[in-house]
């Protein structure tokens, strides 16, 4: 069974959903493409159109909007397409999530048709909108507000949290705000409650002291809960705490009830994450080139060299070889990402995978094979072996390279590093 099944497999299983269990269907955009059609609007769709869907744990989204457009402009097809993601049932997970669902439009055309003894007649064909695979979000592009604010859909079950979480993701902060307030006053331990009201305090320029007691009250109530890093980091960039930024992404990267919620971090959190990383090292840089050589008579402390020591230093330098510095490089890049997709294969497969220790392997002068086993814990259940290899050489710089299907989506997906990858 190739992936695209396998994950077709999982989309259609649902905890309680409260409806027929189904996933997207071609049916669900045709019914819309077809209704904008047969209203004279817009025979001629072309262009793009990216859904962004929150999601319950239990796989069933509660509530939709249009994050981005390109060449469509049909609010009414908007909305109609916002819609039908409150039918489906997707990939379960352990905490809610986000998931994008880009389409494509091509235009219908004139289609001529013949009759016996009638000539012949043109009919225009109905434009057509594409599905995406579900297993392959796209990138990050930035948010349409105006689109997002006029299109969003919310199932009328959602709690209010949910309702919150839905004005968060527009941007639509005050509604949010007294949305996660008035959820807390009804249960002051409502986790979604207190990772929104964190996070609209801290996008919004609201009292950002009131957010870190938030966060810290949400890491009291689940300290290795992905959440509460989650909440604390936003706050951290809000208050410009550069080493509170790389700790708190790198504690919610490896929490063991991340699942699905893996994308918020790719897309909207490894990026402030690195610029932040990259400002320590900077940084670390200044400090020690105004302090001068160590023990020089005279050397000049610069200003908060004290805070240097919060600035991650890099462990690999002080490996003895090339070969253990190579090694040490490709598990600080992707040591992570085996994690996520070892998850993500469980998720897939509903078998539970263990990751083994990495292993590297000289097979030529300046290059390793640098293997990490991947196998079900339980043989028995199935699931196979899906261990990931990386051919790495050695020089002026460090080049891996994908060398199975595994490591290829690892590096695709989930690596640190991407700039000095090679795909």
């Amino acid at each position: 069974m190739d992936t695209a099944r396998k994950l077709l497999a999982v989309l259609v299983l649902s905890s309680g959903a409260a409806l027929a269990e189904r996933p997207p269907l071609q049916s669900d955009l045709d019914r819309c493409t077809n209704a904008a059609q047969s209203n004279g609007r817009d025979t001629n769709l072309q262009g793009r159109l990216r859904l962004q869907m929150l999601i319950r744990p239990n796989g069933r989204p509660y509530a939709v909007f249009v994050w981005s457009e390109t060449g469509i402009t049909d609010r009414l097809l908007e909305r109609c397409l916002a819609s039908m993601p409150m039918l489906w049932d997707l990939s379960p997970s352990t905490l809610d999530y986000v998931w994008p669902y880009p389409m494509s439009f091509v235009p219908g055309g004139e289609r001529i048709t013949s009759g016996v003894g009638f000539g012949s007649t043109t009919q225009q064909s109905t434009p057509s909108a594409m599905m995406p695979e579900l297993n392959v979000p796209p990138g990050w592009e930035p948010l349409n507000v105006a689109a997002a604010q006029a299109t969003l859909d919310i199932i009328e079950n959602a709690t209010i949290a949910e309702r919150g979480s839905a004005e968060l993701a527009i941007h639509r902060y005050p509604a949010a705000i007294a949305a996660f307030r008035d959820a807390l006053s009804r249960n002051s331990s409502d986790k979604m409650a207190l990772r929104g009201l964190a996070q609209a305090l801290a996008e919004s320029g609201g009292d950002l002291k009131e957010a870190s007691a938030t966060a810290t009250r949400l890491l009291e109530l689940d300290p290795g809960g992905e959440q509460g890093h989650e909440a604390m980091l936003r706050v951290c960039v809000a208050v410009k705490d550069d080493p509170c930024v790389f700790t708190h992404f790198n504690l919610a990267n490896k929490a063991k009830d991340l699942s699905l919620r893996w994308l918020v971090l790719r897309d909207e959190l490894k990026p402030l994450a690195e610029q932040a990383a990259a400002r320590l090292r900077e940084r670390g840089k200044a400090q020690a080139n105004a302090a001068g050589p160590a023990g020089a008579p005279g050397a000049a402390v610069a200003p908060g060299a004290a805070a240097q020591k919060d600035a991650p230093q890099d462990p690999c330098a002080a490996e003895k070889s090339d070969e253990l510095q190579a090694l040490c490089v490709v598990k600080r890049c992707l040591d992570e990402g085996t994690v996520l997709y070892a998850r993500e294969l469980g998720e897939q497969n509903h078998v539970e995978y263990q990751l083994g220790d990495w292993r590297a392997k000289t097979v030529s002068p300046g290059k390793l094979l640098v293997t990490r086993p991947i196998s079900p814990r339980d043989r028995e259940k199935g699931g196979g072996q899906h261990d990931a290899l990386w051919l790495v050489s050695v020089g002026d710089q460090l080049v891996m390279r994908p060398s199975n299907p595994e490591a290829k989506q690892i590096s695709l997906q989930h690596n640190r590093c991407t700039a000095r990858a090679s795909r």
